[in-house]
């Protein structure tokens, strides 16, 4: 998923361990585009369901 945000933004983004999210960008547009695309992604919660086709199974969850 970050790989296809670069490409499509051509922004650069560094995901810390510890979750933070870093853009960079020498335009704003991009930078705006990315993170309006990041946004769209949102923490799962425990107790709820969510519906969706899983391609593959890593130790550390399961990508759609």
């Amino acid at each position: 998923m970050i790989r296809s945000i670069i490409e499509q933004t051509g922004v650069k983004i560094d995901v810390s361990d510890d979750g933070r999210v870093n853009i960079a960008s020498s335009d704003g547009l991009p930078a705006q585009k990315a993170i309006e695309i990041i946004s769209i992604s949102r923490h799962t919660g425990s107790g709820k369901t969510y519906r969706g086709k899983v391609v593959r199974i890593a130790d550390f969850g399961a990508f759609r």
